[in-house]
């Protein structure tokens, strides 16, 4: 499990196209990875509501804004919903 406490050991990165999905404090696989993949999860997860990322999205030069938990909750369970279909 992720706690939103990251430790300094935690190497899991930001994506707004992220190949983990993060639900309750898990994170599962978007699909099947190849061995190497890196594994990124959305921070705004993560992030307190409304809380902005002291960096910005890598390939979009977006902010990364926290989600409410409702919309955390929402946005992750219809994408685990997705995956198992």
């Amino acid at each position: 499990t992720v706690s939103t406490d990251w430790p300094d050991e935690c190497f899991i990165n930001h994506s707004f196209t992220p190949t983990g999905l993060w639900h309750l404090g898990f994170i599962f696989a978007s699909a099947n990875l190849d061995a190497g993949c890196e594994i990124t999860v959305d921070y705004r997860h993560l992030l307190g509501p409304g809380q902005v990322e002291d960096f910005e999205d890598a390939e979009s030069g977006r902010q990364i804004i926290g989600f409410t938990w409702k919309e955390s909750l929402r946005a992750s369970s219809q994408a685990l919903l997705g995956l198992i279909g």
